[in-house]
C-alpha cells in the first residue's frame, strides 16, 4: 500500500472491488465522457491488476488496471481530486509492478489531451490517432524496458544533458540534486526548468531540493533554477552542505526514489544513467537524505533573496 496525508493506493480485486472501482469509473468514463456503458465494461476486468486510489475516509477517488498483454487502461480520477499528483502516483505504481513481474512491454491508448502527461512518464506515440468510444486517441509505447532496472554508461557533456531532462520530465513526485557548481550544461537548460517547473506547480506533494556544493559561480553568472527558486521558494529548497559534505566528489540527480543520474567527478562527464533501479536509487537517495539533514539554507543566496 502507497499512502500520503491525503489518500492512500492498494492493489484492488475485480472480485471483491468492482463496486469501489464503478465508483470511480462510472462518474469519469461514463457519466463525464459519455463512453457508453457496455464498452467500458469488459471481460479484461477479471484477470487486470486493478490500483485503486482511496480517501482518507476510505471513499473511492482513483482508478487504474494493467493487463496480462501489458496494456494500461482505466486511469481515473474524480473531479474533485485532479492536479494532485494521484494519477501520477498511479502510474508510476503500475510501472514499479510491471518492471517487477514479467510483463511484455507497456502501451496504452491515451486519449489526446492526456498525451504530454503520458510522455512525462516515458511513453512515445506509436502509430496513427483513432477514434475510441467517440474519442480521439493515441497508442503510446513505454520507451524504458519494462523488464527491470535499465542503466546506462554515459560519456560526455550532451548525454547527460540528454538523460537529466529525460528524467526530469518523467517526474511524477521528487526530484533531488546534488551538485558541486549547479552544471549549467545540464540544469540550466530552459526544457529543464520548464520539467522542474511543471513538477514544481503541479501538485503541492512535490518536493524538489538541490545541495548547491560551491555558489560562486551562480552568483557571478546567474541561473535559470535559482531565478524559479525565487519565485517558488515554498516548493523548491536550496542548501549548502555540512562542512564535513562539502568535499563529496560526485554529482547526483534521483527522480522519484526509482531512476539517478550519477557523476562519479563532478569535473568530469563520466557516469551512469539508471533507470527504474530503485534500489540503486533508494541507497542514492538515503546517501542524499542524510547530507540534507546537515544541511543548511544557503546564507549568500538568501542575501540575493533566493
Amino acid at each position: 500500500m502507497t499512502s500520503n496525508a491525503e489518500f492512500t493506493l492498494r492493489t484492488a480485486s475485480w472480485e471483491t472491488d468492482r463496486e469501489a472501482l464503478s465508483a470511480v469509473r462510472v462518474p469519469v468514463f461514463v457519466e463525464e465522457q459519455a463512453v457508453p456503458a457496455d464498452q467500458e465494461w469488459d471481460a479484461a476486468d477479471e484477470t487486470a491488476f486493478h490500483l485503486l486510489a482511496e480517501d482518507r475516509e476510505g471513499h473511492p477517488i482513483g482508478t487504474a488496471r494493467l493487463l496480462p498483454n501489458g496494456q494500461i487502461g482505466r486511469m481515473a480520477v474524480v473531479r474533485p481530486w485532479r492536479h494532485r499528483g494521484i494519477g501520477g502516483t498511479l502510474l508510476s505504481r503500475l510501472l514499479e509492478y510491471a518492471a517487477e513481474q514479467t510483463y511484455p512491454p507497456l502501451f496504452l491508448n491515451a486519449q489526446i489531451q492526456a498525451m504530454p502527461f503520458y510522455a512525462r512518464h516515458g511513453f512515445q506515440a506509436l502509430g496513427e490517432t483513432f477514434m475510441e468510444a467517440g474519442i480521439p486517441h493515441q497508442q503510446m509505447l513505454l520507451a524504458v524496458d519494462p523488464w527491470g532496472p535499465k542503466s546506462v554508461e554515459l560519456q560526455g557533456r550532451t548525454a547527460f544533458a540528454r538523460h537529466a531532462l529525460q528524467m526530469a520530465q518523467q517526474a511524477s513526485r521528487s526530484i533531488d540534486i546534488l551538485s558541486f557548481d549547479l552544471d549549467p550544461p545540464l540544469f540550466d537548460q530552459q526544457a529543464f526548468v520548464e520539467a522542474v517547473k511543471r513538477l514544481a506547480t503541479g501538485s503541492h506533494l512535490s518536493r524538489i531540493r538541490i545541495l548547491l556544493q560551491d555558489n560562486e559561480r551562480v552568483q557571478k553568472q546567474g541561473h535559470r533554477l535559482l531565478e524559479l527558486t525565487r519565485r517558488l521558494p515554498s516548493r523548491i529548497a536550496i542548501h549548502q552542505p555540512a562542512l564535513e559534505d562539502r568535499g563529496h566528489p560526485e554529482n547526483l540527480m534521483v527522480v522519484d526514489c526509482s531512476s539517478y543520474l550519477l557523476r562519479r567527478v563532478h569535473t568530469r562527464y563520466q557516469g551512469i544513467a539508471g533507470y527504474l533501479d530503485r534500489r540503486e536509487a533508494r541507497h542514492l537517495t538515503n546517501l542524499f537524505n542524510e547530507m540534507w539533514g546537515r544541511s543548511g539554507p544557503d546564507s549568500d543566496l538568501r542575501r540575493l533573496h533566493i
